[in-house]
């Protein structure tokens, strides 16, 4: 179920979320002793909130679940929120603090840049701290659901333990920047390829897979999780793009077995 909240009186910005400030306004709330990061999607002062990444996100963080990748765990609220003075309901994405106790969260990216050897390529530093499976696993993930924006700072990793943090800021994703006319073409799909903001590899989603050079275990998809990943949904999202979602996840999830031939569990 979705809930209705009351969130008049959050102060938003670009606040970091671990270490990723990003484009879209952030803050955080705390409750019963817990902190949370919540999100709006794309929004600007004339128009308002425009974009659905707040619904994206919450549907690729069922999918990671599915596909038993590590990621921050998304609920969809359909807020009340007051910005630059104006009053108005969205739905908003709400995610729990995943830090560990004791541990600090990097950037991938600052991490990289401080420890890397001489002309050593984010893919080989990756090799030389032993999270390789991690970032196949993204690779995968996001050729999934076609994310373009796995920008250096869209990765994190506990820093003394040196291992990746769960996935999050996957909203660029599961054709968030299409409309539903588009959406509504017969026969529209994205395509078996695109060109991302990846730090890590390549910018085409496809050549990451297709660098995969070891097992990797990922979580069957079957036809009834479609169930899953739209629950509660059914008046969020169109019956158009949840079908042309679903197909695209469908697809791409078939194509990156065949490529790579990860394990499925």
């Amino acid at each position: 179920m979705i809930t209705k909240q009351d969130y008049r009186q959050l102060d938003w910005g670009n606040i970091k979320s671990g270490g990723s400030i990003g484009m879209l306004s952030k803050t955080t709330i705390t409750r019963g002793g817990k902190n949370y990061y919540v999100k709006i999607s794309a929004y600007n002062k004339h128009h308002g909130v425009y974009g659905i990444e707040s619904i994206s996100e919450v549907i690729a963080s069922r999918l990671a679940k599915i596909m038993k990748i590590p990621c921050i765990e998304m609920k969809l609220v359909d807020a009340l929120i007051t910005k630059d003075e104006n009053t108005f309901r969205t739905y908003l994405c709400v995610s729990p603090d995943y830090k560990i106790a004791g541990e600090i969260v990097v950037t991938f990216e600052d991490d990289y840049e401080l420890n890397a050897l001489d002309k050593e390529t984010p893919l080989e530093y990756v090799k030389r701290l032993g999270i390789t499976e991690s970032i196949y696993s993204m690779f995968i993930f996001d050729y999934v659901i076609a994310n373009l924006d796995r920008h250096g700072a869209n990765i994190e990793l506990y820093e003394g333990i040196k291992i990746m943090a769960p996935l999050f800021d996957n909203g660029n994703s599961l054709y968030a920047t299409r409309d539903d006319v588009e959406l509504s073409q017969p026969g529209f799909y994205l395509g078996d390829d695109n060109k991302g903001n990846n730090y890590v590899g390549s910018l085409s989603l496809l050549e990451n897979i297709k660098s995969i050079d070891g097992v990797v275990k990922i979580g069957r998809l079957m036809k009834e999780h479609r169930k899953v990943l739209f629950k509660d949904l059914g008046n969020v999202v169109s019956r158009k793009r949840r079908d042309a979602i679903w197909n695209l996840i469908v697809r791409r999830y078939h194509n990156a077995r065949e490529i790579c031939n990860f394990k499925e569990i």
